[in-house]
């Protein structure tokens, strides 16, 4: 008979065979679970994340937009929520999205194509002023290469 005693916190579990071993793994596996969400959800709160994904998602969005209108020949509309955004790539732009995307990782930046024709940002929820600034100048730049080329 196997007898394991495992301590979780406050938790104190005794498992006297193996089907118990197995539960007793199970219920362990849970709580660890539990509490690393409860850590998550209590850094959160704690850090202001959620502020910072609005007020960053502001600046992604009002960033996007003013770039989107300095390349209206290849650039459409900006769209999402937070600091999940996508640029549409016009059908008529000489290139599509993960070309673009591929532009940008030569400049250091990574962004996801969505399609043929929609690049998506996704920065980290703890992103700061400076590092969106950074993005958005990448992702220019990346614009202006694109656009010299077809020229």
């Amino acid at each position: 008979m196997t007898r394991l005693r495992f301590y979780l916190g406050q938790m104190n579990v005794i498992c006297n065979n193996n089907s118990a071993y197995i539960m007793c793994l199970i219920l362990c596996s849970m709580c660890l679970i539990l509490c690393s969400g409860l850590a998550v959800a209590e850094y959160l709160s704690e850090h202001n994340v959620l502020e910072n994904v609005r007020v960053r998602g502001e600046q992604l969005a009002a960033g996007l937009e003013d770039i989107t209108s300095r390349y209206p020949s290849v650039l459409g509309e900006t769209r999402g929520w937070g600091l999940l955004r996508g640029v549409a790539i016009k059908e008529d732009a000489g290139c599509t999205a993960a070309e673009l995307v591929g532009d940008a990782m030569k400049e250091g930046l990574l962004l996801v194509a969505a399609g043929p024709s929609v690049v998506r940002f996704v920065p980290p929820l703890i992103v700061n002023e400076k590092e969106i600034a950074d993005a958005l100048a990448r992702f220019e730049k990346a614009i202006e290469k694109r656009v010299g080329e077809s020229s």
